[in-house]
């Protein structure tokens, strides 16, 4: 077999393999949920576990940032090796269509343009000669600005949420993948919501799989990450502690 019949024979195989993983995480289209909950159960569900989440954590965006302009985009390497690209760029719009069902939060907009969060996966090379990499290099060298942090210390992947006075105000995600990739596991949408919502959407995923384990609405995550841009994008635009901030974000998600 030749070596792209063999490599496109193992992503499906591996593929196969691990479908169920974004089940786990909570992050999944709305296409993949078989609950037995209602609308209304499900919508209740995402109000509290929005809320829960609010305790525990503490950043938001500014209102007046919102819609938030948003890119995922895969490197040449990846696009021309794997046949992951497209199954990614289809998960990243599909969380985008999700958040913007109410009200329009997210703006999908081109790796090239003006942005104020994006996840990118490739190599640090490609990485780096974009124009938004240099734009977030130059902006936030500062350590003061770096609002919350999570890099592999085995490779150069990084999240990263950059503001001030418990505003983020950019948000980005990498992950140093090469074309060697064995199959499609990651999920774009996951990452992207790592970057909008820092420390609120590993709360968020531990409790849908505290109250329902393996057998949770997918889209109930999702759910409560809607909720928690929108309530953001209503608060006022004035710095407050964390304690205001906690208080009037949770009547906000109680107002709804």
């Amino acid at each position: 077999m030749s070596d792209p019949g063999r490599r496109n024979l193992l992503l499906r195989m591996v593929a196969a393999s691990v479908v169920v993983l974004p089940l786990a995480t909570g992050v999944q289209g709305p296409a993949a949920s078989q609950s037995a909950l209602t609308e209304d159960e499900l919508e209740r569900i995402s109000r509290e576990i929005a809320i829960e989440a609010v305790k525990f954590a503490s950043l938001r965006w500014p209102p007046g940032q919102f819609p938030l302009r948003v890119a995922f985009a895969a490197g040449e390497n990846l696009k021309q090796n794997t046949d992951c690209s497209e199954e990614w760029q289809r998960q990243f719009e599909e969380y985008v269509r999700f958040i913007n069902a109410k009200s329009k939060l997210l703006t999908p907009t081109s790796i090239n343009d003006a942005l104020d969060a994006y996840v990118f996966y490739g190599a640090f090379s490609e990485l780096e000669v974009l124009p938004v990499f240099k734009l977030e290099e130059a902006q936030f060298q500062s350590i003061e600005r770096i609002q919350s942090r999570n890099q592999d210390r085995f490779s150069r992947s990084f999240q990263f949420g950059y503001g001030a006075d418990g505003f983020i105000e950019f948000g980005s995600n990498f992950k140093d993948l090469g074309a060697n990739l064995v199959a499609c596991y990651r999920n774009p949408a996951e990452a992207l919501a790592d970057a909008l919502l820092p420390s609120y959407v590993g709360i968020v995923s531990a409790q849908v799989y505290r109250r329902f384990g393996d057998r949770a609405d997918p889209t109930l995550a999702w759910r409560a990450h809607r909720r928690l841009l929108s309530a953001m994008s209503w608060l006022p635009d004035n710095p407050m502690d964390t304690a205001q901030y906690k208080r009037a974000l949770i009547r906000s998600l109680s107002d709804e």
